[in-house]
């Protein structure tokens, strides 16, 4: 039987009523695999990290930074301007700013007026909504559309915040959040863009506050923490159809938009900064990806691995996925899912390697041992004399 004959034999099915007269057996939409050697080719919004019909949740504590981020992915999006050195699929921006609409519009001014007065297609609303509900999550779809037909095509929704917009449910209740992230895959669908939500952490534990259903049906996973007193690491923690562990590292300085007058004060606001690590491209110009040198965060990872590593070793080894299974108990990589626990753990162990600290294979860790004293010759020369030689030589 061919395929189409198949297909007929199942639409054709029937069933029997109550009264004996037969009617159409209800279906589920479905395709066949067909040739697996044509590709339709993904839509990235920001390429390598998520795209057309995905939801991305940037979750972080209070005051960290997750609107300032992700007002700066909108401008770069709506701009056609790169991400973090990343080019970005150009488009219209609906920003729903539900929590702070005030300082947001405030903020998207500001960054207009140091562009020099542009005027980008982001449409900022501030009409409260309720996504756990189908009416609501189609009138972003049908607004979002309507904003495409106007200006130009359409590639980004922003949610700020979660709660704002999940009608007073309890975060924690696993039913209709995942009623809510369903609503949020429809809108990215339907309306054919990426819908990055904004959402808060459990304060003070570095999770995302309420149901892990929240994050599980996510595309895109993006924690942002505080590294230093000036500097933000922005890590993946889980990505469907990307890599995890990229890190986009930033600042996020004040600047004077407009100065201080007789009739009025000055103005300021908050900008991100990116920061760049040298070498951070390859010799075609493009990005290395954020795993390119390891930031203090990762620094911070491995040191807890490798105390966690001399606390369960026995005769200095264990195996690698008992170290694993510890260091997930301990939240020492994350818990989101296994392949991203997973790939902290190597890079970790990876940075320990290079320090000649921990050695690795994908079963087994062990420590490294140390080198056996050799007799050397002495030298009168200092260090910094060699300094000097090399780089002499260098110029």
């Amino acid at each position: 039987m061919t395929p189409r004959a198949q297909i007929k034999e199942v639409s054709d099915a029937v069933v029997q009523s109550s009264d004996g007269r037969s009617k159409r057996a209800s279906t589920v939409d479905y395709e066949f695999l067909g040739d697996p050697s044509i590709v339709q080719r993904k839509e990235w919004v920001v390429p390598g990290l998520f795209g057309i019909g995905e939801v991305v949740v940037i979750h972080a504590d209070t005051k960290i930074g997750k609107t300032q981020f992700a007002t700066h992915l909108s401008l770069c999006i709506a701009t056609g301007t790169d991400f973090f050195r990343r080019k970005v699929r150009q488009g219209a921006v609906l920003y729903l700013a539900l929590e702070k609409g005030r300082i947001t519009k405030k903020r998207f001014r500001a960054s207009q007026k140091l562009r020099g007065n542009i005027r980008p297609p982001i449409a900022v609303s501030t009409t409260p909504i309720n996504l756990t509900t189908a009416k609501d999550a189609s009138a972003v779809i049908a607004t979002m559309r309507e904003i495409s037909s106007k200006v130009q095509n359409g590639s980004l929704v922003v949610v700020d915040t979660l709660n704002r917009c999940a009608g007073g449910i309890d975060e924690n209740a696993a039913g209709p959040m995942g009623t809510m992230m369903n609503e949020m895959t429809r809108i990215a669908e339907e309306a054919r863009v990426a819908v990055v939500v904004l959402h808060h952490n459990t304060e003070g534990r570095g999770k995302a506050r309420g149901s892990t259903t929240i994050t599980a049906s996510a595309d895109v996973v993006i924690s942002i923490q505080k590294e230093a007193d000036e500097v933000r690491v922005a890590e993946v923690t889980l990505a469907n159809d990307a890599p995890d562990g990229q890190i986009f590292r930033f600042r996020m300085p004040t600047v004077e938009v407009t100065p201080a007058t007789e009739e009025v004060d000055a103005e300021f606001s908050v900008f991100i900064e990116p920061i760049y690590d040298e070498g951070d491209r390859d010799a075609g110009g493009a990005p290395k990806g954020a795993q390119a040198t390891a930031s203090r965060a990762d620094l911070q990872r491995a040191e807890r691995v490798f105390a966690l590593f001399n606390t369960i070793a026995a005769d200095g080894r264990v195996d690698r996925a008992t170290l694993l299974d510890v260091a997930r108990q301990q939240e020492i990589v994350t818990p989101l899912n296994p392949s991203s626990g997973a790939e902290m753990l190597r890079r970790c162990l990876v940075e320990l390697k290079k320090q000649s600290r921990l050695d690795f294979t994908s079963k087994e860790v062990w420590i490294q041992p140390e080198p056996s004293p050799t007799p050397t010759a002495q030298s009168s020369l200092k260090r910094e004399d060699l300094l000097g030689v090399s780089h002499w030589a260098q110029r």
